[in-house]
This record gives C-alpha cells, sequence and structure tokens, in this order.
C-alpha cells in the first residue's frame, strides 16, 4: 500500500466503551496445534503451564485449546463486533504467546488503521475549528 492507497478511518470508540462499566472486546480465544509436531512444542508448553492462569486473569474470555494431528500452531480470536483474526504462533516461546494473547485481549476488535485526523466529528461546525490562537491577530 502507498499512502494514498492504504486504509485509514477516523478516531473513534467502539460503542461508547468506558462511558460505563468497561467490557472487553475479545470474546473468544482459539488455539490450534498438533500433538506431536516439532514446531507446537512452545504452545504445547503454554497450554500446559500457563493458559488456566490466562483464562483466570480474562474470565470474560472463552479459551478453546484444539489439539489436532499435523496442524500448524496458530491462534483465532474473536471480538464482539464479529471480526476474526489469525496468527501463527510457530517459533514463538510461551512467554511471547502470552504477551501476544494479552495484547488481542487488550484491543478493541477494530482493524487497526491509519488515523486521518487528531479530531473528527459527525456534526462538523461551520464557523471551523476553534483552537488558542483564533482570535489573535497575527504579525509576519
Amino acid at each position: 500500500f502507498t499512502g494514498k492507497t492504504s486504509a485509514h478511518a477516523f478516531l473513534k470508540s467502539v460503542l461508547q466503551n468506558g462511558v460505563g462499566k468497561h467490557v472487553k472486546q475479545l470474546k473468544r480465544i482459539t488455539l490450534n496445534f498438533s500433538e506431536a509436531s516439532p514446531s507446537s512444542r512452545h504452545v504445547r508448553k503454554f497450554v500446559e503451564n500457563d493458559l488456566v492462569e490466562f483464562a483466570r486473569k480474562h474470565p470474560s474470555v472463552v479459551v478453546y485449546a484444539m489439539p489436532e494431528m499435523e496442524q500448524r500452531p496458530s491462534v483465532c480470536v474473536e471480538y464482539l463486533n464479529g471480526r476474526e483474526e489469525v496468527a501463527s504462533l510457530e517459533k514463538l516461546e510461551p512467554d511471547e504467546i502470552l504477551q501476544k494473547l494479552d495484547t488481542y485481549s487488550n484491543r478493541s476488535g477494530v482493524e487497526i488503521l491509519k488515523i486521518v485526523k487528531d479530531i473528527h466529528t459527525d456534526h462538523p461546525s461551520i464557523q471551523g475549528q476553534w483552537h488558542l490562537f483564533t482570535n489573535n491577530t497575527h504579525n509576519i
């Protein structure tokens, strides 16, 4: 993507989250890995040692561990807005997997896009934006 063709959006909040009780947007995590493959050994170690603690720390998130034969290690996360993301877990240590899952649990589920402007309103003023130097005279 170039600057003109890359995806971009205005700054916004997820359904006014934070106005009342904060609701984590992550709904479900599915860990896919092989029962015997060497590429899945770190994921198996994470599931055996760290997954229960992660699930206790995030009670609103449903966690599935799906061991299957000849499955590449990956994670599929689903958010409340219906968006899904899939990422590979190959060559990641258990602490890196935990860090990745923590990152997913703290995200809103909205696709990461380039922010067009810092300020956006659905009802723009005809008079324009006010700022500190609006009514000051300028001597150039």
